[in-house]
């Protein structure tokens, strides 16, 4: 795992690179259906490493629901 300083200075250096950026479909148990565009970037020289974001488009059904979870 990568220390807070070797972070600190892959992000200064933007270091990273995109992998993949999909649509994934979830059923949540409590707010139903949610699509969320899956956004992947892998940390250069991180030995593999990657972060994943899931986020609803603005002002979509699974916006609104992701809403009601908080």
């Amino acid at each position: 795992m990568l220390a807070d300083d070797d972070f600190r200075v892959a992000w200064a250096d933007h270091d990273v690179r995109r992998t993949r950026d999909e649509l994934k479909r979830f059923d949540h148990p409590a707010v139903g259906p949610l699509t969320l565009r899956r956004q992947s970037l892998a940390v250069a020289g991180a030995g593999g490493q990657v972060i994943i974001t899931y986020l609803p488009a603005p002002s979509s059904p699974s916006a609104d629901a992701l809403a009601r979870l908080l």
